[in-house]
C-alpha cells in the first residue's frame, strides 16, 4: 500500500490524536461517518476535527473516517501497532540498522563511533 504524506493540520482541529490537514476538499464522508467529531469551517471549505474520541468504538468511528477519506486529508498522530509493518516517522526500522552496520567491514565503521 502506498503510504500518502500528511499534510499541513489545519489550526481549528482540537489537541488530540486525530487531525484534518490542508488537503480536505470538505465532502461531508468524515461527518457522515463520526458527526459528534468533524465538523466544516464556516467560511472556507474545509472540516476540522472538534471532539477527539473518548472509547473504542469512537475510535473505530474516527478509523473509518479515515478509510472513506477520498483525499486521506484526515490523520492521527500514533497509528495503531496492526496498521502496517511501516516503521514509525521517528527513523528507520532499528533491525534494518543493525543489518546495515554488520554488513559493513570494521574499516568502514572506523571513524563513526
Amino acid at each position: 500500500m502506498k503510504e500518502i504524506p500528511l499534510g499541513i493540520a489545519r489550526p481549528e482541529n482540537v489537541t488530540g490524536e486525530y487531525f484534518v490537514d490542508d488537503k480536505c476538499i470538505s465532502c461531508a464522508a468524515c461527518w457522515k461517518e463520526a458527526p459528534g467529531h468533524f465538523t466544516s469551517h464556516l467560511k472556507e471549505t474545509y472540516a476540522y476535527v472538534y471532539n477527539q474520541p473518548t472509547d473504542a468504538l469512537e475510535t473505530e468511528l474516527f478509523e473509518r473516517a479515515r478509510k472513506l477519506c477520498p483525499v486521506a486529508a484526515i490523520g492521527r498522530l500514533q497509528a495503531p501497532a496492526t496498521d502496517s509493518p511501516v516503521p514509525s516517522a521517528g527513523g528507520p526500522d532499528p533491525h534494518e540498522r543493525r543489518r546495515i552496520e554488520k554488513s559493513k567491514s570494521p574499516c568502514d565503521r572506523r571513524g563513526q563511533e
